[in-house]
């Protein structure tokens, strides 16, 4: 059975945002996410993390990484160090 995409519908907002492209893709970049988390505990540059988690999630689901979306608020304050 096939999966609907996912959206996400940001504050203040009153639309939505195409998030990724299905259920899979979500749960993809969630583990790929925690990995990252892991990393950065372990001090690993936080613009190589950034890369590398677009570069494998990216290649599994470009949705995610297609807009303004919070993947990418989110990679943009691990590179800048607010995390």
């Amino acid at each position: 059975m096939p999966s609907a995409p996912v959206y996400a519908f940001p504050e203040g907002s009153s639309g939505y945002v195409l998030l990724h492209r299905d259920v899979e893709s979500l749960v993809y970049a969630l583990v790929e996410f925690r990995k990252l988390e892991v990393d950065h505990d372990n001090d690993v540059d936080p613009e190589e993390l950034f890369a590398r988690f677009k570069e494998t999630v990216g290649a599994f689901d470009s949705t995610p990484f297609a807009h303004e979306s919070q993947w990418n608020l989110s990679l943009e304050e691990l590179e800048h160090g607010i995390w």
